[in-house]
C-alpha cells in the first residue's frame, strides 16, 4: 500500500538547465519547482525586494495620475469660469451648462474608459507592458492637450473621451505590470497600493481645485495645466522601469527576461537568475498545458451550475459600487455637492477623498486579519444604511 506523503509533490530546487518541454518541466514527473524565497514572511519580502518594490510604486504613480486626470472634469464644472466657456444654455440670464451635456460627458466618458480596459490587455500582450503604458500616457498627456485648449462643451467632450480612453488603458495595463514585477507574497498589497495612489491622486486634485478657486476663481485652465506636472514626472520616471520578465517569457526571449530579472532583483545575496527563471519557465509550461487540456471550455462555463455562485460572488462586489452611484459621486463628486446645495463643494470634496484614503488603508491592513467576506459584507452594510440619509438630504435640499 503506497503512503500518502509518497503522494506529494517533491519540491526541489535543480540547479541545471532543462529542456522547455521535458516531463519535469511540464510537471509530468510529480515535481514542482519552486522559487527560494517562497519561504519569506511579507516583511522580509519587502527587505528583500525593496527594489523591485521601488519599481512597483513607479509605476503606482501612474495610478495617482490616473486619479488625478479622471477627477479634475468632476471638479472644473461647477467653477463659473469654466461654465462661461462651456455653457450651452442659460439660467435666470445667466450661462449654464444643462443637465444633457453634462450626462453627454459622463456617459461617452465611461463608456471611452470601458473600451480602454477591454482593449488595455491586448496591447499589454501583443506590444509589451511598457511600451502599452507609454502609448497610454502618450493618450493622457494629448487628453491633456485638448481639454486646455477646448473652448465649447462639444470640444471638451472629445477631451473628456480621449482622456478617460487613456485612464482605462493605463489600469488595465498596470495591474498587469505590477502583479508580474512584485513577489507573490506581496503581490495584493502592491495592488492595493495601486488603489491607494488612486485615491490619493484624486484627492490632490480636490486641493488643487479648492486652491485655483480661492487664488485665480475667474480662470480655469490653470487647473487643467497641473495635469502635465503629474503626467510629465511620469514620462520621465516610467523609463527607468525594465518591461516584465514575464512577458519576455511568455514570448520565449529569454536572454531579455533575464535581464530584466536581474535589473530587479540581481541586488539580492544569492540570487540564482537561471533557477529562478527555470521556474518561471515551469509555471508557464503548466499554463500552457492546462490550456491545451481545456481547449472544449467555454467561456459560457462561469455561469453553469458549478461556478454561477463565484461568477456572481466576483462581479458583485465591484458592480454594487457603480449602480450604488460611485461614478457621480466619486468622478463628478464637486458638482454632484455643487447641485446637492453645499456652500463649499470643493471643501467637501476634500474631506470624502481623506475619508476613501482612510477607507482604503484600513482595508489593506484589515483584509489579512479580518478576511475579504466580512469586509466586502460589511461595506454593503454601510453603504445600505448611507443610502437613505443621503437620499434624505436631497430631498430637503431640492427646490
Amino acid at each position: 500500500m503506497t503512503s500518502k506523503d509518497s503522494e506529494k509533490p517533491t519540491v526541489v530546487h535543480d540547479p541545471e538547465p532543462i529542456d522547455l518541454f521535458t516531463k519535469e518541466s511540464l510537471g509530468m514527473n510529480n515535481q514542482v519547482y519552486e522559487t527560494k524565497f517562497a519561504s519569506l514572511g511579507r516583511w522580509a519580502v519587502v527587505k528583500t525586494f525593496w527594489k523591485a518594490l521601488l519599481f512597483c510604486m513607479i509605476l503606482n504613480w501612474a495610478a495617482l495620475n490616473d486619479g488625478f486626470q479622471q477627477q479634475i472634469p468632476g471638479n472644473v464644472i461647477p467653477m463659473q469660469a469654466f461654465i462661461n466657456t462651456m455653457a450651452d444654455t442659460t439660467i435666470n440670464g445667466k450661462p449654464a451648462v444643462s443637465a444633457r451635456v453634462v450626462s453627454y460627458w459622463q456617459g461617452f466618458a465611461e463608456m471611452s474608459k470601458t473600451l480602454g480596459m477591454f482593449t488595455g490587455g491586448y496591447f499589454a500582450d501583443r506590444l509589451g507592458r511598457k511600451k502599452a503604458l507609454c502609448g497610454a500616457i502618450v493618450i493622457l498627456l494629448g487628453g491633456s492637450i485638448a481639454e486646455i485648449t477646448a473652448s465649447g462643451w462639444k470640444s471638451w467632450l472629445g477631451a473628456a473621451v480621449l482622456v478617460r480612453f487613456g485612464v482605462g488603458l493605463a489600469q488595465s495595463i498596470l495591474i498587469t505590470y505590477v502583479s508580474e514585477l512584485t513577489p507573490f507574497q506581496i503581490r495584493g498589497l502592491m495592488i492595493g497600493a495601486y488603489q491607494l495612489c488612486l485615491g490619493i491622486g484624486q484627492l490632490i486634485s480636490a486641493i488643487a481645485t479648492q486652491l485655483i478657486t480661492i487664488h485665480q476663481p475667474t480662470k480655469w485652465r490653470p487647473l487643467i495645466a497641473t495635469e502635465f506636472i503629474f503626467t510629465g514626472l511620469l514620462i520621465l520616471m516610467v523609463w527607468l522601469v525594465p518591461e516584465s520578465h514575464i512577458y519576455y517569457a511568455r514570448k520565449g526571449e529569454d536572454d531579455k527576461a533575464k535581464k530584466s530579472m536581474l535589473t530587479l532583483y540581481g541586488n539580492i545575496d544569492g540570487y540564482d537568475v537561471e533557477h529562478e527563471y527555470r521556474v518561471i519557465q515551469h509555471g508557464i509550461d503548466a499554463e500552457r498545458q492546462l490550456h491545451l487540456e481545456s481547449k472544449s471550455s467555454s467561456f459560457f462555463e462561469i455561469f453553469d451550475k458549478h461556478n454561477w455562485r463565484r461568477t456572481l460572488a466576483g462581479c458583485m462586489g465591484i458592480c454594487s459600487q457603480w449602480a450604488a452611484g460611485a461614478p457621480i459621486v466619486f468622478s463628478y463628486s464637486t458638482y454632484f455637492f455643487a447641485v446637492a446645495g453645499l456652500k463649499d463643494p470643493f471643501l467637501v470634496t476634500i474631506i470624502t477623498f481623506v475619508l476613501l484614503i482612510i477607507a482604503i488603508v484600513s482595508s489593506l491592513v484589515a483584509c489579512e486579519f479580518i478576511g475579504r467576506r466580512p469586509l466586502l459584507v460589511g461595506r454593503v452594510h454601510i453603504r445600505k444604511q448611507m443610502k437613505p440619509s443621503l437620499t434624505d438630504y436631497l430631498v430637503d435640499v431640492s427646490p
